[in-house]
């Protein structure tokens, strides 16, 4: 009876470590618009996210840093770091009754969002692993009610926009890749620099 005891209160203590831990690591996603290939690496630490881009396996020119919430755009050519002063909006996702998904062999539950953006107003759809957890504080579009999102699709006139997670990596980071660099910081409200120059795009490319 002693050994069983044993048995179960170290079943119950690995239970519970693993529902506490969080994800570390690379999740890398693709999209594709306009015939070119959108490859996204999103890099994951505790509250900290870092992401670039590539266009057709070519890197962008910018980097950009989430800390605890807190988003900065970093240019090495311009050695400038552009800070959102913008409040964080409030988040209206609502999980799609008895929707799952496998992706990437993890269980994501389904979760719907009507956005206003300077865009104009879409629909979002959201696959979000139940086990990969992450910091609540850190939340972007790869960053939903405390887990990650996996795959995306923005929905609008008619036409589909998808964004999935091709590869999870989970992997010990070192804390330099979210350091910011020693250049000057400009905090401006980046959706309202942004609008006036944002068009809606000529087509999507449908899936």
């Amino acid at each position: 009876m002693l050994k069983l005891k044993i048995f179960l209160l170290s079943v119950l203590s690995f239970s519970v470590l693993i529902n506490a831990q969080t994800f570390e690591g690379l999740i890398i996603y693709q999209s594709s618009h306009l015939l070119h290939i959108s490859t996204t690496k999103v890099f994951i630490k505790d509250d900290k996210i870092r992401t670039q881009i590539y266009i057709d396996s070519q890197p962008v020119s910018n980097y950009s840093l989430n800390l605890s919430g807190k988003l900065y755009i970093i240019s090495d050519i311009k050695e400038s770091i552009i800070k959102n002063k913008q409040k964080k909006e409030v988040e209206n996702i609502k999980r799609m009754p008895k929707k799952r998904e496998s992706i990437l062999g993890y269980a994501c539950s389904l979760y719907k969002e009507n956005r206003n953006t300077p865009y104009g107003k879409d629909v979002m759809i959201y696959y979000i692993a139940d086990s990969l957890k992450v910091k609540n504080s850190s939340t972007n579009s790869v960053c939903k009610n405390g887990r990650i999102v996996l795959k995306s699709i923005q929905k609008k006139d008619g036409y589909e926009y998808i964004n999935e997670a091709v590869e999870v990596l989970p992997m010990k980071l070192d804390n330099s890749l979210f350091k910011l660099p020693d250049y000057p910081i400009k905090e401006v409200n980046m959706r309202t620099v942004a609008a006036p120059y944002i068009s809606e795009p000529a087509s999507y490319k449908n899936h």
